[in-house]
């Protein structure tokens, strides 16, 4: 199950399935590919690099970002602070180190550049080494330096003048913390809303260092938006720690005048469930804040995004006529002078569009022009055509371009970044959207990503690769995270099939919900009839499939592997299968259950029951991989653990187990990842591809 974040919802097209020329399967061993450039390697997938975190300079002369690298010293991803230059070909790596920084911003004067690290901190008490703080560097020469050192990690800052910052974190440590630390009591106490310190805004001088407290809130601000004029600011409050467990207590949202202190609450009704960040108008007089609309009167997932427009003196609010049913691909809005730009949801090619408002009413522009199809990220400079934007395709990994946005053309673009150089010398897949009828007889999309070596008439291996959410998709853009990894498997011959199943985002409200009350019952036949959709096509083998997944994807492998014993190999990787146990233990179980099911175990447990894959796993016969982090709170390792139980004791098939310490949801340890791979690839080498 991913978090509820972050993108999407499908295209509903028409498709002819092809049957002619049916080709006898091709029995024999896969092909080693001997040429470096074709061959992808575990080693390949563990080098990926990527940037993020783009800010352009006021005077839109120079962006600062975020390039993320393994570091194998300290077996982690690390990023570190780059200056690109807009006018020419200049670049400037600004600081160096195994330790994060990230979150990098101007100042209003553009003279100095403020970033989130937890880098050496000659400041810091003995017992506050390693805590996020906020730090300073002149983009154009000299070393960083701490500007916060307290007994609190840094959530998140703003520049509130060219010498003044506002951030949030924790209040000082409370007596009850202190008298714990005294006598090493680690005790945790889940949910302890008594005891847990609020998070307030507190502001501190550049030049003196001098920090005062902000706001005397006695809940916890999870995120704050600042005006471009600095004088109001947007906070979003939690009211309990249990607000992720099942959204009994809502959050709350507040707007508040920093000269006058004046605070009030927005957004309180019922049908407001905000998406962050809000994005502020250019001029400060409103606000366009990204709203999650569901059916569902309780919780806010599966959803669609809509976007509202808060205006800050008569506080009215009106939601925004984008006339696409699909809504907003993500809560990314970028303001302009007179409106805004966004990506539209599309399925797996969203689109991007302008919005400008002349009186009362809003005109859409879809944006055209260089690389427009191919936008997947994007930032717009204060003097409204700086463009800077991630170009990606399904065959092209990442890199940041500058462009000029021309009203909604982009023109004149030049690449800034040049990540992976290696990988422009590798072959990819070649890939195709796919379509076949799913199940309610409905069209499902899909991406199909072909065997290197493929040849008309021949039949290869398939994987099916499912995606997690439910409520997430794959989109026609290249995947960098280690485990999405395609080219590693069609470079040794094999199909990769990635299908976008009932409940999947992306492609509106009502495919979202589409699977309420029968999770996994459609998605497992829209995943089979796509499988017989490539078999009939003569692409698949029907003697040589696989099926794998992570999170939501595992728990549909093991529900894949229940209904069929036609797959030759499965891994499934944090998956839930049981879900009277993920309701208990799941940070998110009440909320999830409460969405998909409708119902706890306390009230219905059958209904939970009937929905799990664990009560039939004596069906297995499938030779299955399970992954699991061991301090995953997303699904609990107790999942994987009923998983490998359960396969394990039918007696019926192959299980191996394999649980990484200190992990959570998804590996993020370098030796973690790299095992991950190397033991999907070994256990397909030995049951899909017998090699």
């Amino acid at each position: 199950m991913n978090t509820v974040n972050f993108r999407h919802t499908t295209v509903l097209l028409s498709f002819i399935v092809a049957t002619q020329n049916l080709v006898a399967s091709d029995k024999q061993p896969v092909t080693t590919v001997t040429n470096s450039n074709l061959v992808w390697t575990v080693d390949d997938l563990m080098s990926a690099e990527w940037s993020g975190d783009w800010n352009i300079s006021p005077d839109c002369r120079w962006a600062v970002w975020v390039k993320t690298v393994p570091d194998q010293d300290k077996g982690e991803y690390v990023g570190n602070l780059f200056l690109s230059s807009l006018t020419d070909d200049a670049q400037v790596q600004l600081t160096r180190g195994n330790e994060d920084c990230n979150s990098p911003k101007w100042s209003p004067d553009g003279k100095m550049i403020a970033f989130l690290s937890s880098r050496p901190n000659p400041k810091a008490k003995a017992d506050d080494k390693g805590k996020t703080q906020v730090w300073l560097m002149n983009p154009f020469g000299g070393e960083p330096w701490p500007l916060t050192s307290g007994d609190r990690s840094i959530d998140d800052f703003e520049w509130s003048g060219p010498d003044e910052v506002i951030y949030s974190a924790k209040e000082e440590p409370s007596d009850y913390e202190k008298a714990n630390k005294d006598k090493k009591d680690a005790t945790q106490v889940v949910e302890d809303d008594e005891h847990e310190p609020p998070v307030r805004l507190f502001k501190i001088n550049v030049n003196s260092t001098n920090a005062t407290v902000l706001t005397t809130n006695v809940d916890r601000i999870q995120v704050f938006c600042l005006s471009p004029d600095k004088t109001e600011v947007v906070t979003l409050h939690s009211r309990s720690l249990r607000d992720l467990y099942d959204r009994s207590v809502r959050p709350v949202i507040f707007i508040t005048n920093l000269k006058t202190g004046e605070r009030k609450q927005i957004f309180g009704e019922a049908q407001y469930y905000l998406r962050w960040p809000v994005c502020w108008q250019r001029d400060s007089r409103g606000f366009f804040a990204v709203n999650a609309r569901t059916s569902n009167p309780k919780y806010d997932y599966p959803a669609v995004l809509e976007l509202y427009h808060f205006d800050l003196t008569s506080g009215a609010i009106e939601k925004i006529d984008l006339d696409w049913e699909r809504g907003l691909e993500s809560a990314d809005v970028q303001a302009t002078a007179d409106g805004f730009v966004a990506l539209l949801a599309d399925g797996a090619q969203p689109k991007l569009a302008r919005f400008s408002q002349t009186g009362d009413q809003w005109r859409r522009d879809w944006v055209t022009g260089t690389d427009a199809t191919n936008v997947w990220g994007f930032k717009i400079g204060k003097d409204n055509k700086t463009f800077l934007y991630d170009r990606t395709t399904l065959s092209r990994p990442d890199q940041w371009c500058r462009a000029t946005l021309d009203q909604a053309k982009i023109e004149s673009p030049v690449q800034l970044t040049s990540l992976n150089p290696g990988f422009e010398k590798k072959q990819t897949a070649r890939c195709e959207v796919v379509h076949w009828k799913g199940a309610l007889d409905e069209t499902v999309e899909g991406l199909l990503y072909y065997p290197f070596d493929y040849k008309p008439g021949k039949k290869y291996p398939l994987v099916v690769d499912i995606h997690g959410g439910p409520a997430w998709l794959f989109e026609e853009r290249w995947w960098g995270y280690p485990i999405y990894n395609n080219n590693l498997l069609n470079c040794r011959g094999a199909f990769v099939f990635r299908p976008n199943y009932h409940g999947s985002s992306g492609y509106g409200l009502e495919w979202a919900e589409s699977n309420i009350g029968r999770l996994g019952d459609l998605e497992v036949e829209d995943i089979n009839k796509g499988v017989d959709y490539l078999i009939a096509r003569g692409l698949a083998d029907p003697e040589r499939l696989a099926v794998m997944g992570w999170s939501n994807g595992g728990a549909l492998t093991a529900a894949i592997t229940v209904a069929t014993n036609r797959f030759k190999a499965a891994v499934a990787c944090d998956g839930p299968i049981e879900s009277i146990n993920y309701w208990a233990q799941s940070d998110i179980g009440a909320w999830f259950c409460g969405s998909y099911f409708g119902k706890t175990p306390l009230d219905d447990p059958a209904t939970l029951m009937r929905q799990s894959p664990f009560y039939q796993m004596s069906r297995v016969t499938t030779p299955t991989l399970i992954i699991f982090g061991a301090e995953d709170n997303r699904v609990p390792v107790a999942q994987g653990w009923m998983h490998y139980r359960a396969l394990q004791q039918t007696g019926k098939t192959s299980v191996r187990f394999i649980i990484f310490p200190g992990e959570g949801h998804g590996p993020s340890k370098l030796v973690y990842l790299e095992r991950a791979l190397d033991e999907e690839l070994g256990w397909f080498n030995k049951y899909l591809f017998a090699n």
